[in-house]
């Protein structure tokens, strides 16, 4: 030996294929089964093709779709007011939420009315924008903004309340102030609540763009469904809802993976340092 060390190398992960689980499986099997029944059915005649058609056909549809660039700006359209509404819904449902749970008295005195405008029905406030904000894109924003804002807002809310009396004991007793008890425990705490928020949220915002721009008259995938079902063009109709349902999907499915992360931080926290 002539002293010198020699380094140990870290041992590399080798990068695995998840294997699907049971429930992507059974998941399919019931999605594929479904499918399966309904082309059966409408193939024998069971099914009136004017109000139900048939896999095959919303398929033909949907490569109809896709591969003109007219379906495209309608959808651009929408993702458009989608973003804008739901991003104002979030930024707006979290700063009020995590107020109304953390400040007392605040709390009490927004709590009466978030839980007024979320049990009153959404659409029944559509004629008063249509009122206050006339035809077009601000209108359908202000609709989107409505369906979300309420669940992000009191989800939010409920996380910043539920926090473990025991860590907030500690952190007083170690000499914490009021900041660092807000930053280091309250708001890890409240992320799967915020979340759960922004996943009901999304689903509130999708049918907010639909709801807004069959009122207000936009020109996106809401109003063409208008359109697609005044033409009794039932395939079109069933592959946009079809479309919407995907990326509500794809949407909901990387927040619960954005959960998972940050939930994984709140754990490496341990509280308050």
């Amino acid at each position: 030996m002539n002293g010198t060390t020699v380094p140990i190398q870290p041992k590399r992960r080798r990068w695995r294929v998840p294997r699907p689980g049971p429930r992507f499986l059974i998941g399919l099997a019931s999605l594929v089964g479904v499918l399966a029944l309904w082309q059966v059915l409408a193939e024998a005649g069971a099914l009136t093709p004017l109000f139900f058609s048939s896999p095959a056909a919303v398929a033909r549809e949907a490569a109809d779709q896709l591969g003109g660039g007219e379906f495209w700006d309608l959808a651009g359209r929408s993702a458009l007011e989608f973003a804008i509404g739901f991003g104002l819904a979030a930024v707006v449902g979290v700063t009020l939420g995590v107020c109304a749970g953390w400040f007392r008295g605040f709390g009490y005195f927004v709590e009466p009315w978030l839980n007024f405008f979320y049990a009153l029905p959404r659409i029944a406030l559509t004629p008063l924008l249509l009122i206050a904000f006339g035809i077009g894109q601000t209108a359908i924003i202000a609709v989107i903004f409505l369906g979300a804002v309420f669940e992000i807002t009191l989800n939010t809310s409920n996380g910043a309340r539920v926090v473990d009396r025991r860590l907030l004991d500690v952190a007083q007793n170690f000499g914490a102030g009021r900041r660092r008890v807000f930053t280091g425990i309250v708001l890890p705490s409240g992320v799967p609540f915020m979340i759960v928020g922004l996943r009901l949220g999304v689903a509130r915002a999708l049918i907010g763009v639909v709801i807004g721009e069959l009122f207000a008259g936009g020109e996106g995938l809401g109003q063409e469904i208008s359109l697609a079902s005044n033409a009794l063009q039932t395939p079109e109709v069933l592959f946009i809802t079809v479309f919407f349902l995907l990326i509500a999907i794809v949407m909901t499915e990387g927040l619960r993976r954005v959960e998972r992360m940050l939930g994984s931080w709140r754990n490496d926290m341990g509280g308050v340092r």
